[in-house]
C-alpha cells in the first residue's frame, strides 16, 4: 500500500491540487530506489543482470531514477528504444523483446546499436538473421520459452500453452538443428516470462526449471547459449487481504534449481519497481445518491486507469481526511461508487465500498497507480492528458506537463 502518502505529503498534494488542477499522476523516488536495491538486495547471491520494463512506466525522469540504480531497459517497441536512449541507457543495456516486430523496428533497432532481442516465433529469428546480414552485424538472439504455465490472471498470463508468447519446448528443440546453422542472430540464451503480477514463488520455479532444462540440451547440442533470462511478474499487494511477494522462498528454490547451470542469470521487472510508488490523484466533482447508493464523480477516469475497467483490477482509493487507509470502515449504511466522468458503465475506480462523506472540491487518491496507468492512458472522449508529479530530494517536481488543447488537433490535415 501507499505507506508514503504521510500527512505532510497530503498537505502538498492538497495545494498542489489547487494550484495546478486535477486529474494529476504523483510518483515517489524513495519508494522506486527502495523496490530497486530490495531486489538487488535478495538475489545478491545469483549476481543477476537487471532490464526494468518500460511499458509499466516509460517517463524519463523514472527511467533515470532505475537507471541510476544499476539497471538496463526491457523495451518491446522502437518507441521504447527512443525513449530508453534519451534516459542515458545505453544500447549495450536495453534487451529488445516482443512477439511480433516489424523490419522497421527490428532495422532501427540496428541502427540505434541494439544487439540484443528475444524471438517468439521462427519467422521472427528469421527476421534477425535476414537483419543482422543486411547491416553486416551479429546480434544476440534469446529463444522465449512458452513454459505452458498457467496463472490465476487470465489478462496477465503470457506462458499458459495457448498463449501468443513463446515456443513450447518441443517446438524448440525441433528447431535446433536448423538455429544452430545461424551466421548474424546466433541463439545467446533462453528467455522466459512465465505473467504478471503473481505473488506466489511456485510458478517462478516451474518456469525456472523448464527454462534451465532447455539451456541445458541447448548446451548440450552446440548452441552458443550463455544467458537466462527469467521474465519478470514480481507482483504487489493491491488488496489489503494480499501479502508481498515471498521473496525468501523463491530464492531458497532458485538456488537448487539454477546450481551449477553456467549461465548469466537475468531479470526484467516492472510493476514492482513502480507500482506502490505512484497515485492518481483527483477532484471530487458530483455528488449524487440513488435509492441504495451514494455515488462519488471525480474527474479522473478510465482514460488515466483502465485496468479497473479492463481487467477488473482492484486499486484502494484513499479519501483525503484521517487515517489514511483504503476504504475506511463506515457508520454509513450506504456503499459509495467512486466513478469518472467518462462516457462508459465501466468508468468506475471501486463499486460499493464503505466511504466517509465527501464534499465537491475535495480530492481522492487512487492507490498503486504507479505501473500501467500512465503508461496505458487514453485521450478518450479527447480528455487530455494529466501533468505528473515526482517527489524527490523532499521536493514535489513536474516531470510531464499537462497535455494542452491543440495537441489534440497536431496530427489533423491542415484544412
Amino acid at each position: 500500500m501507499t505507506k508514503w502518502l504521510t500527512k505532510p505529503l497530503r498537505e502538498k498534494i492538497q495545494q498542489l491540487a489547487r494550484m495546478e488542477g486535477t486529474p494529476f499522476y504523483l510518483y515517489h523516488a524513495p519508494t522506486i530506489v527502495s523496490r530497486c536495491r530490495t531486489l538487488k538486495r535478495y538475489f545478491t547471491p545469483l549476481k543477476p543482470v537487471w532490464y526494468y520494463a518500460v511499458k509499466a512506466n516509460p517517463r524519463l525522469a523514472i527511467l533515470r531514477l532505475i537507471r541510476q540504480q544499476g539497471f538496463g531497459a526491457e523495451v518491446v517497441s522502437a518507441g521504447e528504444i527512443y525513449i530508453a536512449e534519451k534516459a542515458g541507457f545505453s544500447p549495450a543495456s536495453i534487451l529488445f523483446n516482443g512477439n511480433g516486430k516489424t523490419p522497421q523496428e527490428v532495422e532501427y533497432a540496428l541502427q540505434q546499436g541494439v544487439r540484443q532481442f528475444n524471438f517468439d516465433a521462427l519467422d521472427q529469428w528469421e527476421l534477425l538473421e535476414k537483419m543482422g546480414k543486411k547491416y553486416e552485424t551479429s546480434v544476440r538472439a534469446f529463444l522465449r520459452l512458452n513454459p505452458c504455465i498457467r496463472i490465476e490472471h487470465p489478462h496477465l498470463a503470457v506462458g499458459d500453452a495457448e498463449s501468443k508468447f513463446g515456443l513450447s519446448f518441443e517446438e524448440a528443440v525441433a528447431e535446433i538443428p536448423r538455429l544452430k546453422k545461424a551466421r548474424y542472430a546466433p541463439i545467446g540464451g533462453v528467455h522466459c516470462h512465465v505473467g504478471s503480477q503473481i505473488l506466489s514463488e511456485e510458478p517462478f520455479l516451474e518456469g525456472a526449471r523448464k527454462a534451465s532444462r532447455l539451456f541445458r540440451l541447448l548446451k548440450q547440442k552446440g548452441l552458443p547459449v550463455e544467458d537466462l533470462n527469467l521474465g519478470g511478474g514480481f507482483g504487489v499487494p493491491y488488496h489489503p487481504s494480499e501479502k508481498p511477494f515471498p521473496f525468501p522462498g523463491l530464492m531458497k528454490g532458485l538456488k537448487k534449481i539454477l546450481n551449477g547451470l553456467p549461465a548469466q542469470i537475468s531479470y526484467e521487472p516492472g510493476r514492482f519497481l513502480v507500482a506502490e510508488a505512484g497515485i492518481l490523484v483527483c477532484r471530487v466533482i458530483s455528488i449524487k445518491q440513488n435509492e441504495r447508493k451514494t455515488i462519488v464523480v471525480v474527474d479522473g477516469g478510465l482514460t488515466e486507469n483502465i485496468r479497473p475497467a479492463l481487467y477488473g483490477a482492484y486499486h484502494p482509493v484513499f479519501p483525503p481526511g484521517e487515517p489514511l487507509v483504503p476504504h475506511p470502515p463506515s457508520s454509513i449504511p450506504r456503499p459509495t461508487d467512486v466513478v469518472g466522468p467518462v462516457c462508459e458503465s465501466s468508468d468506475f475506480f471501486a463499486l460499493n465500498i464503505p466511504f466517509p462523506e465527501v464534499k465537491i472540491g475535495d480530492w481522492i487518491a487512487v492507490g498503486n497507480c504507479g505501473a500501467y496507468c500512465a503508461s496505458m492512458q487514453s485521450n478518450y472522449n479527447s480528455r487530455l492528458f494529466p501533468a505528473e508529479y515526482l517527489i524527490q530530494g523532499g521536493k514535489v517536481r513536474l516531470i510531464r506537463h499537462r497535455q494542452p488543447l491543440p495537441s489534440l488537433l497536431f496530427l489533423e490535415p491542415p484544412p
